[in-house]
């Protein structure tokens, strides 16, 4: 068995329930870990300046001893007061992208930190404006004219595969997308990934992935889950993740994460 000294945890259909928030179990099971001497982190697509203030509200502020944010590209290491920005998606890339979607009938959204900007209000702009505490604003060529950690697209889940097939004919240095979420695809430089934001983190405390134990979901996970020294996934984890998983735990709603920790734990 690996030595584990870092746990990272995805967020929505991960670390939290169906209601947003983060069981009185996981929290327990997260505070004994760090009490073991773990340390504990986020590593999600949500911007991490809505996390920092997200993580108040879920009485988990105290046991967080990072996140990495935008599947990425940002970083905030508590323990060393430190935050690093990689690779945000400049202006021409998002306006090339957006081109080849102009037919398509999808919403088009990016985050600022006054807010989520978006083409037009739909069932996931409202999701993503009330899970992060941020107001919705129109999408400007103002705006557009920013550089940004990531761009969104929502879509009804019958869509998706046109738009992963849209994206696949995009050839733009450096440009990848993944789907999130079953109704949302984000696209980001491919410099940018969870394993190696985790992994700037792990070098700053000494280790490497190896002795990281990381959970996840869904298929912006799978590099973490593969690139770190144990990839657990939820039992409502998508089927790429379950293909690849080191080992499966509960669902989300079964209290997975705390499970596994638990477990971790007892060893």
């Amino acid at each position: 068995m690996k030595t584990v000294k870092m746990i990272m945890c995805d967020l929505d259909g991960t670390l939290l329930t169906s209601a947003n928030s983060v069981s009185d179990r996981t929290k327990k099971a997260i505070k004994m870990a760090r009490q073991a001497g773990l340390y504990f982190g986020i590593a999600t697509g949500r911007p991490p300046y809505a996390v920092s203030e997200l993580i108040k509200i879920w009485g988990i502020e105290e046991d967080i001893d990072c996140i990495v944010g935008f599947n990425g590209a940002q970083l905030i290491d508590y323990t060393l007061n430190e935050s690093r920005l990689n690779y945000p998606l400049s202006s021409a890339n998002q306006l090339e992208i957006m081109k080849h979607y102009e037919n398509e009938g999808i919403n088009f959204m990016l985050y600022e930190q006054d807010g989520i900007y978006t083409q037009k209000v739909d069932v996931v702009s409202e999701r993503l404006s009330r899970n992060n505490r941020l107001p919705r604003r129109e999408l400007t060529d103002e705006i557009l004219s920013h550089e940004h950690p990531k761009l969104l697209i929502s879509c009804p889940k019958e869509k998706m595969a046109r738009v992963e097939e849209v994206m696949s004919q995009i050839h733009i240095e450096n440009v990848r997308g993944v789907h999130s979420q079953p109704d949302l695809f984000e696209i980001f430089d491919a410099r940018n990934s969870k394993s190696r934001g985790i992994e700037q983190i792990a070098r700053l405390h000494g280790f490497t992935l190896d002795h990281v134990m990381a959970f996840g979901d869904e298929d912006n996970d799978l590099e973490m889950l593969k690139e770190c020294g144990i990839g657990v996934v939820m039992a409502n984890g998508s089927q790429k993740a379950l293909a690849i998983a080191d080992e499966i735990t509960a669902s989300n709603l079964d209290d997975g994460v705390a499970q596994r920790i638990e477990a971790l734990l007892n060893q």
